[in-house]
């Protein structure tokens, strides 16, 4: 992201305010279906995105600019993260406490910080537009089964959620902690790779 100028706002406010867009949207439809707590998620990262682009966040962006932590030990942490999360019974507290641990600690890792050029190169440009052009396509499409399920309860059957179509395979413990390593790892990859490409 673009640093703040003098006026305090950033010369790519253009550039987040889309994701600042979608931040919002998302939060009213999570508090919209009942899911005060994602709407909550959502809220608060939309509201860290606004003052970042506001240049309130100059001190945090300096620190996590320069936090890279070692391979060996992300990859290590996302195991044991899901080794963890499979021995937990599914919906539990102990499983959300440990969720939002993890969601904390990789707050730094995430978070784009540092001095980053508004242009960026043509991989980036392209790995972005394939990965949105997923998430927007995936959204929609919960979005429609969202509102032709909500009719009844047998609407509701004939078009799931997505994670509905999955939850099958994360039953057994074994397959819950091998996915969510995948995700993590995954994620942990894509913004290893966005960082040594800035």
């Amino acid at each position: 992201m673009a640093r703040p100028t003098r006026l305090g706002l950033r010369t790519g406010v253009r550039a987040d305010a889309p994701w600042l867009g979608v931040l919002a949207l998302t939060s009213f439809f999570q508090y919209f279906r009942g899911a005060a707590a994602d709407g909550t998620v959502f809220l608060v990262c939309g509201l860290a995105l606004a003052a970042d682009m506001a240049g309130l966040l100059d001190r945090f962006d300096r620190v996590t600019g320069s936090f890279e932590p070692p391979l060996g030990a992300g990859v290590a942490g996302a195991v044991a993260f899901a080794i963890a999360l499979s021995l937990l019974p599914e919906f539990s507290a102990a499983a959300g406490i440990l969720v939002i641990m993890v969601g904390l600690v990789a707050i730094p890792l995430i978070w784009p910080g540092g001095d980053m050029s508004v242009e960026t190169d043509n991989a980036i440009r392209r790995a972005a537009l394939l990965w949105s052009s997923l998430v927007v396509a995936l959204c929609l499409w919960e979005l429609a089964n969202f509102f032709l399920g909500h009719s009844s309860a047998r609407a509701d059957w004939n078009h799931p959620a997505l994670s509905d179509l999955l939850r099958p395979l994360w039953t057994a413990p074994v397959l819950r902690g091998f996915g969510v390593a995948i995700w993590l790892l995954g994620g942990y990859a894509l913004v290893r790779r966005g960082k040594e490409r800035r």
